[in-house]
């Protein structure tokens, strides 16, 4: 039963940083937002936003969010990492 669990928290992890990704790689290429890529686009920024705005508000908090590049995005899937081998290590820890 561990297993599984372990199984669907590494599953569900990965889903939310490959969305993570594909947001990012597209950001360098939308340019209208009614064209296939836009609406893809904004459609994983529903999903992702809710996550990096923390990170975002941190970012900005330190003034580290001045440039071209958001690193918010990298911060947020480094601590989905993080979330994720503290979950594991806990069912482990129960199983």
């Amino acid at each position: 039963m561990a297993g599984v669990l372990i199984y669907a928290i590494h599953t569900f992890t990965r889903i939310l940083i490959y969305v993570m990704i594909g947001q990012a790689f597209l950001s360098w290429f939308v340019r209208d937002p009614y064209s296939t890529a836009g609406k893809l686009y904004y459609a994983l920024a529903k999903i992702t936003d809710p996550l990096a705005a923390p990170a975002r508000a941190f970012l900005a908090k330190i003034g580290a969010d001045r440039g071209m590049i958001d690193f918010s995005l990298l911060l947020t899937v480094i601590l989905i990492e993080l979330v994720e081998a503290g979950l594991v290590r806990l069912v482990m820890m129960f199983a």
